[in-house]
């Protein structure tokens, strides 16, 4: 088995890893996509592509990158922003909203004197 990490190939975004037979290991990408063999970590990490020219000719070499601190910074989902719990939506079936109902005119019937 081969580990490898697949890549968007415009940003170097890294989007999965995973393990695969030597044979299987290129059909993993998909269209604007690339491969690289190893693993990386896709929080702190990305792809770049650099390039050494020849006489007539040009070679992609692909390698991994740490990402700055500030583009690790910027790809952290922001925390999530609760409501606090008397205002969060409830759902409750239609039995329970009448037997809510049914307490409420039971407890209006008695009419009981509030004790403080």
């Amino acid at each position: 088995m081969k580990p490898y990490t697949i890549y968007d190939t415009e940003t170097g975004k890294i989007l999965r890893t995973g393990l695969a037979s030597d044979i299987s290991y290129h059909f993993k990408a998909k269209d604007g996509e690339g491969i690289l063999e190893g693993l990386a970590n896709d929080l702190t990490q990305k792809v770049v592509v650099d390039a050494v020219a020849g006489l007539g000719w040009t070679l992609p070499i692909k390698k991994v990158i740490d990402k700055t601190s500030a583009e690790i910074e910027a790809s952290k989902l922001p925390e999530p922003k609760l409501l606090p719990v008397e205002k969060q939506q409830a759902y409750i079936t239609n039995e329970q909203l009448q037997t809510i109902l049914d307490r409420l005119a039971a407890l209006e019937e008695e009419k009981l004197p509030l004790e403080l």
